[in-house]
């Protein structure tokens, strides 16, 4: 599967606005001379000595280009960064199912965190559980429910910090 993350375009040399998504990158060195790259925020988004921006987590961060010219004067340049989530985004492979499947997808973030999986039946009633880490924000766990459960729909329910996404499921043994 592909997914295209977009970035806004650079600002101009003058400054202004930029977007990038977490774990995404934008150049912002396109019209500027060299000289020295800073970010008010370094969790928020990192810039390297050629302005290349990586987005950390989610927030708004000043961006600064600063040149001493020839003369000894200096020119500043801030940016204003937007660093968009990651959509919270979770798959079951495969459903319907005989017990056994894989939920992958992202957390909204590039950080090690743990979730929380629980199973419920129609009734309501917690059939499995386990808190696994989504390590740098993906998840990818494989879930084995045993023989004991009879045919029918069940909810999947996954929640981090501040997320939760529910999934219907079916098994059919």
């Amino acid at each position: 599967a592909t997914k295209v993350i977009s970035t806004s375009p650079a600002p101009h040399a003058h400054g202004g606005t930029a977007t990038t998504t977490v774990g995404a990158t934008v150049s912002l060195a396109d019209e500027l001379a060299a000289g020295e790259w800073t970010s008010s925020d370094n969790t928020i988004a990192i810039v390297d000595a050629n302005g290349t921006v990586i987005g950390i987590t989610a927030g708004n961060v000043q961006i600064t280009h600063t040149v001493t010219n020839s003369d000894g004067t200096i020119v500043t340049t801030t940016i204003q960064l937007v660093v968009n989530a990651l959509p919270f985004e979770v798959r079951m492979i495969p459903n319907p199912n005989k017990g056994a499947f894989t939920i992958s997808g992202n957390i909204g973030s590039n950080r090690d965190e743990t979730i929380s999986i629980e199973i419920t039946n129609m009734l309501g009633q917690v059939v499995y559980s386990s808190n696994p880490t989504a390590t740098g924000g993906i998840i990818n766990e494989q879930v084995l429910l045993g023989s004991n459960l009879a045919n029918g729909m069940y909810l999947l329910n996954v929640k981090t910090g501040n997320e939760s996404k529910t999934l219907h499921f079916v098994i059919e043994k």
